[in-house]
């Protein structure tokens, strides 16, 4: 063959190429202008949409510094139809890549497999067969005594019966690094799921105070129920993008058209009014001085007293060696009050004076998730006593009802009142100043004092100043505190707000 036949061939052969091409896109851009109604029905059934998620927005402190956001990060999702016949040994090695024990992973995996087992082979187990407390051994026995089920038994499965469960989620988020320790081990049916988790700055001081985030299994996304992110939720919530494609037979995209994108947007930022440096001083602060005092626990609220902002809170609770729970009386059979089981009545004081009860419950959750521990700066209400003093006070003073230059009676610090109360002072006085009411805390003069008032105008007073209804904060669990009914409220109730008494406030309040 001659070079001029030669070049002859190549270029029919390219021309017929390039007109072949031209064809095919040609005919591409045809069905996707104007596909025939056979082709349009078939890509349409193929057409998918598919979200954008957006971040969630974070959560700052007042000076910007990071309280909470939202970062990438993997999980493990196990197929048991999939995972090694050598259980006990993958899972041992999975979880030592993980990080946690190995009861974390085989208890959830060991219940799917008996599930699994149970549709492959009929049998109808007892609901209570394995509730027994699993640890290592008992999850390794079950493996080895399991039924054994592969791909072809799930290949074969009917489509008609219950499915094989092939997805299972163990563990929490991993870090980088224990996410390519997992990866590194290359388990069959072991896989890493990337998904958007929401981290804290400082677990231990604002866990309770960001809250809580909810994720939807079918999109991901992150919703607020509990603390800040619940309250402010509707400004962090992202709004999530879509698109719609093609996919091909193993779901993948093929093309995205014009007009087919729509784009999201993240959810904005939320600045608090804490500051995590201040925080961290008072809570070091507080555990120096519940440790000095040798104290059973410590609250601290600093609040901003020119706007009422809340810079910090902290709530720490301590079990001291000395202190022995409280023998409450518990109902018997018979519905008879009685000592708990093991409890004597003589107790043996071992040296003390005096028996030393813990009075403060635990301020961590069972569960152990930071966001779920108690805040009693919130939670818990109890009577200011003294304390309150100054509010009524300060209410008489101005109403113009405790003139500068008058003198009461100190009644020698014990005073019997019209209804039959008596009330005492600390410190006896012959004579008392209204400014020496407040300065001696005197309960014989601020029972005078309340006698010039109303018990309708004292009660709207309290009730004004916010007491009696919560604060308005968002934090979950949060108590209102109490204040005695107006039906209830009567000249007993009056004189005993005047000290403090017979009314309930929460450290925030």
């Amino acid at each position: 063959m001659n070079e001029a036949r030669v070049n002859t061939v190549v270029r029919l052969v390219a021309g017929g190429t390039v007109v072949l091409m031209g064809l095919l896109v040609a005919r591409v851009a045809q069905l996707q202008a104007r596909p025939d109604a056979r082709v349009a029905a078939i890509i349409e059934s193929r057409e998918r949409a598919r979200a954008l998620p957006e971040p969630r927005g974070r959560l700052l402190d007042r000076e910007g510094r990071l309280v909470s956001s939202t970062r990438l990060a993997h999980r493990v999702i196990i197929d048991p139809v999939s995972f090694p016949e050598e259980v006990d040994v993958a899972v041992a090695r999975l979880s030592a890549a993980m990080g946690v024990a190995p009861e974390d992973v085989g208890l959830p995996l060991l219940s799917a497999l008996d599930a699994n087992a149970r549709i492959a082979s009929g049998i109808e187990r007892e609901a209570d067969e394995r509730r027994e407390r699993v640890t290592v051994e008992t999850v390794v026995d079950a493996f080895r005594e399991r039924v054994g089920i592969d791909e072809r038994t799930a290949q074969e499965q009917t489509s008609g019966g219950p499915k094989l469960r092939r997805y299972l989620a163990v563990g929490g988020a991993l870090d980088r690094e224990r996410a390519d320790a997992v990866r590194a081990l290359g388990l069959a049916g072991v896989s890493l799921e990337a998904r958007p988790v929401r981290v804290r700055a400082d677990e231990v001081s604002v866990a309770a105070l960001a809250g809580q985030v909810r994720v939807d299994p079918g999109s991901l996304e992150h919703a607020g129920v509990r603390g800040a992110e619940a309250r402010f939720d509707a400004r962090l919530a992202p709004e999530s993008g879509e698109y719609r494609a093609a996919s091909d037979a193993w779901g993948r995209p093929l093309w995205i058209e014009r007009g087919r994108w729509l784009a999201g947007e993240a959810g904005a930022d939320v600045r608090l009014s804490i500051d995590l440096e201040i925080t961290r001083i008072v809570r070091e602060a507080l555990e120096r001085g519940v440790e000095l005092a040798d104290a059973q626990g410590g609250r601290a609220v600093v609040v901003d007293p020119a706007t009422g902002e809340v810079l910090a809170m902290a709530d720490i609770a301590r079990a001291p060696e000395d202190a022995v729970a409280f023998p409450w009386l518990v109902k018997n059979d018979d519905d008879e009050w009685v000592l708990p089981e093991g409890v004597s009545p003589e107790v043996v004081l071992e040296g003390r004076d005096r028996l030393r009860y813990t009075v403060l419950s635990p301020v961590e959750h069972p569960s152990g998730e930071p966001s779920l521990r108690r805040n009693r700066t919130v939670e818990e209400a109890y009577e200011p006593g003294s304390t309150f003093k100054p509010l009524v006070w300060a209410l008489a003073a101005g109403r113009g009802l405790l003139p500068e230059d008058e003198v009461i009676d100190g009644h020698q610090g014990v005073r019997r009142l019209e209804y039959g109360r008596t009330v005492r002072d600390v410190a006896a006085k012959d004579e008392l100043t209204w400014d020496e009411v407040l300065v001696h805390s005197s309960n014989v003069g601020m029972s005078q004092l309340v006698e010039r008032l109303g018990e309708e105008e004292l009660r709207a007073y309290v009730r004004s100043m916010g007491f009696g209804r919560e604060t308005g904060l968002g934090l979950p669990r949060e108590s209102p505190g109490i204040v005695t009914s107006a039906k209830n409220w009567n000249h007993y109730t009056q004189t005993s707000i005047a000290m403090g008494y017979e009314v309930a406030v929460t450290p925030v309040q």
